[in-house]
């Protein structure tokens, strides 16, 4: 019993860990790849524009808020923070399952 609460907590330390280098180095490569092209970025604001436009008269107000979602979902910092959110959550669940057990509700 306390051999599966120990690898548990090791498992989620691994998680932990390698969710927050992958997070740092999904933003570290990101903004590396932006501050490359600036000329792209200029093309490429102008036609998120004319998807935005075009989705908000084909689908309303919600078509417009789902592609700006997904638009904003494609900058590095917002990447990085799902990776580490969903690392830590994850993380969260691995110690809080292979937390000791209080004395009284041990298993015998």
């Amino acid at each position: 019993m306390h051999r599966e609460k120990a690898r548990l907590r090791l498992i989620g330390l691994v998680i932990l860990v390698l969710g927050l280098a992958a997070a740092g180095i999904v933003y570290w490569h990101g903004t590396r790849a932006q501050e490359a092209d600036l000329q792209m970025q200029e093309y490429q604001q102008s036609q998120a524009r004319a998807e935005s436009r075009q989705m908000q008269m084909l689908y309303g107000t919600s078509g417009g808020l789902l592609q700006d979602f997904f638009d904003s979902m494609k900058q590095p910092g917002n990447q990085a923070m799902v990776i580490a959110g969903t690392s830590i959550v994850i993380a969260a669940i691995c110690f809080y399952l292979g937390r000791p057990l209080p004395k009284d509700e041990e298993v015998r």
